[in-house]
């Protein structure tokens, strides 16, 4: 069982209502491309002080997954939420589906060093997480801590035994193709809220945002080569990892797995059982879905602050 991190103090959550546009929640932050020598990369930037930390969204995201985390997490840290590549606004050629994971894990790779970072913290949302994964395995002397934020998708066991999660997972294919195919407000607005416990909790200005994302010819390019749409199979190459379940015992950054009780496909025992695999802390979040960095920003961002600087 794995270890559970514990709050010195209850998070009580601003009201949903009070929780201004994505643009009011990113004032001050910095917009900007950092040139690799080998990618550009499309980041959200926060803070001056304080080390570096990495945040990465879930496929077919982009950086304002993170829009409520970032300010707050600034005062801490100095934040980068990045487009991965071959999403939104950063460098999108060459995506070999088979081995998508160790090219996203280069990108990640390409930013630390254009940074000047010699290792970061790193946050991964779904496959964010999963790429945080890739990255432990093969480059784990660049990273400090990391935050895996529902992931564990590959090389996962045999689900018998684990509770089936309050909401599935198996429109996630449909609904992700129709967004990228068709990305009407409607599309785009299911999509967002599969990742939600509650359809209200998803917000206009995101739908749109994202509607104007999708509908960039080169950005919709790119995600019909990720979600492999023009072959018409969604889904296979993100279960391939050049890693195995054995590589995960020598498991060497400090990490927390975080995990929302409404997390559609896989439920928090699921979570915890990964958590145990690779020796990490893990924390459950309570009335929350796909994306609690969203649902309960308050919440998560006290947890990251506590687990990175303990």
């Amino acid at each position: 069982m794995a270890r559970h991190l514990q709050l010195k103090e209850p998070v009580t959550e601003r009201p949903y209502a009070e929780w201004g546009t994505i643009a009011a929640e990113l004032a001050g932050c910095q917009v900007r491309f950092v040139e690799g020598r080998r990618w550009h990369h499309r980041v959200i930037e926060a803070g001056s002080d304080g080390p570096p930390l990495l945040m990465y969204h879930g496929i077919g995201g982009h950086a304002e997954t993170f829009a409520r985390n970032l300010r707050a997490l600034s005062e801490h840290f100095h934040v980068y939420a990045v487009d991965a590549r071959f999403h939104g606004f950063s460098s999108k050629a060459g995506l070999d589906l088979p081995r998508m994971y160790d090219q996203l894990a280069d990108g990640v790779i390409d930013l630390i060093d254009a940074l000047g970072h010699r290792s970061v913290f790193y946050e991964g949302e779904s496959m964010g997480a999963q790429l945080g994964v890739n990255l432990a395995v093969h480059h784990p002397e660049r990273f400090d801590r990391m935050v895996l934020n529902a992931g564990f998708y590959l090389n996962r066991p045999d689900r018998a035994g684990f509770a089936t999660a309050t909401r599935g997972a198996s429109n996630l294919g449909q609904l992700s193709a129709l967004a990228v195919t068709e990305p009407t407000v409607e599309n785009i607005g299911n999509r967002l809220q599969w990742l939600v416990s509650r359809p209200d909790r998803m917000t206009d200005d995101m739908v749109s945002l994202r509607q104007r994302i999708y509908s960039d010819p080169e950005v919709n390019r790119s995600l019909r080569r990720v979600f492999n749409l023009d072959e018409g199979t969604f889904g296979p190459h993100l279960y391939e990892q050049s890693y195995t379940h054995d590589d995960l015992k020598s498991w060497r950054p400090e990490t927390l797995v975080v995990w929302g009780e409404h997390n559609p496909g896989h439920g928090l025992d699921y979570g915890e059982y990964w958590a145990d695999v690779i020796g990490a802390d893990f924390y459950p979040f309570a009335d929350a879905g796909h994306w609690p960095q969203w649902e309960k920003p308050d919440e998560f961002n006290a947890v990251l602050t506590r687990f990175l600087t303990r």
